[in-house]
């Protein structure tokens, strides 16, 4: 008798999903997990139920769908920064915590929202996973090798909890002798939610763009949900004269160093099968994003950058 065979005869699993918007990245990475578990043995109308809840980045919807839900389920994935933090409030004042499992992913920063104290061994704690980004110093040498080592970078963020930890580790970086040549030139956007509102934060980011696209070289998107739209790359590309260095594999930005959805979903998956087949989710070793290049010829041509620079980081 094959796994197979022995999964689908066994007791039906059930996942609730908490995404943080239904934007990227947060589609791809739910639709790769549900398609990972499938090759494992565990697909939805036969073995597994899926049921998923967007909170909209609001913290406290995704702490009363688990107040009300969570005992219903084997699992519950969560995806986003904003649905951990409602997650974390959840876990926090339940007095039976141990009956609980959760494996998060797109969570920039894990340990200070207090998932776990640190990545790449057993969390010991209810939570487990896969972290967002990719290392700050790593996607400004990424940067370096094709715009030089003095450079003035556009960065404009919204006041989201993914750019506090973001904005923190990226400035402690920059005061390294190795990056102390390049030159933050920043502005702040208002923190908009629902799970439509970074359209509305793109709007309230053009005039940013606008301002300071005179003194940079390139923009830099921020690792939050308005970064990581193509609403955003877009609204950059068409503004801007000057290129843009994205998060993802967004529209409109020219090259990116980026968080490889799909890789990471597949780690996702892993840990949820064995979760499933009866390992702790404490003893589950949480794991750092896995990275991939990504770029625009066209826009590449337009900027007149050497493809070489880029081509040759690729592994």
């Amino acid at each position: 008798m094959s796994l197979v065979t022995i999964i689908s005869n066994a007791e039906t699993k059930k996942i609730l999903i908490l995404d943080a918007q239904s934007q990227e990245p947060y589609k791809t990475m739910r639709e790769g997990v549900v398609e990972e578990l499938k090759k494992y043995g565990y697909e939805t109308g036969k073995n597994l139920i899926v049921d998923s809840e967007i909170v909209g980045n609001f913290e406290g919807r995704a702490y009363n769908i688990l107040k009300a839900e969570a005992d219903k389920y084997d699992l519950i994935f969560i995806n986003g920064t904003v649905a951990a933090q409602g997650a974390v409030e959840f876990i926090n004042k339940r007095n039976e915590k141990d009956k609980y499992s959760f494996v998060f992913a797109n969570v920039t920063d894990p340990i200070g929202l207090g998932l776990m104290s640190k990545i790449d061994e057993p969390s010991k704690t209810r939570f487990t996973g896969v972290a967002y980004p990719v290392n700050v110093e790593e996607r400004l040498r990424f940067i370096m090798k094709i715009f030089g080592n003095s450079i003035k970078i556009g960065y404009i963020y919204a006041d989201m909890p993914q750019s506090k930890a973001y904005n923190r580790w990226l400035n402690e970086t920059l005061k390294k002798d190795e990056f102390k040549n390049i030159k933050l030139i920043s502005r702040k956007i208002e923190f908009v939610k629902g799970d439509e509102g970074h359209k509305r934060m793109v709007q309230l980011a053009k005039k940013s763009v606008i301002e300071i696209d005179k003194s940079v070289d390139i923009f830099m998107s921020p690792n939050d949900q308005m970064g990581i739209s193509d609403e955003f790359s877009i609204m950059v590309n068409k503004t801007a004269t000057k290129p843009l260095i994205g998060l993802a594999n967004e529209s409109g930005s020219t090259a990116a160093l980026a968080s490889d959805t799909v890789k990471n979903s597949k780690k996702i998956a892993k840990m949820i099968k064995m979760i499933f087949e009866g390992a702790k989710v404490n003893e589950i070793i949480s794991q750092k994003s896995e990275a991939k290049i990504y770029y625009d010829e066209v826009l590449v041509e337009k900027f007149k950058i050497d493809i070489k620079k880029i081509k040759k980081q690729i592994k």
